[in-house]
């Protein structure tokens, strides 16, 4: 969870998107596989 109390909707939704957009190039190496991770994100 993110508590982002000062910034409106449009902020919010921003900056979850760049998290989300961020998450997505973490390449993670196990076992000789890479593994890429996923983010769900919402704003209420």
């Amino acid at each position: 969870m993110i508590l982002l109390p000062t910034a409106n909707s449009e902020v919010a939704v921003n900056i979850a998107e760049r998290l989300r957009t961020r998450a997505i190039e973490i390449e993670i190496e196990a076992q000789s596989d890479k593994l890429r991770i996923s983010l769900s994100v919402g704003v209420a």
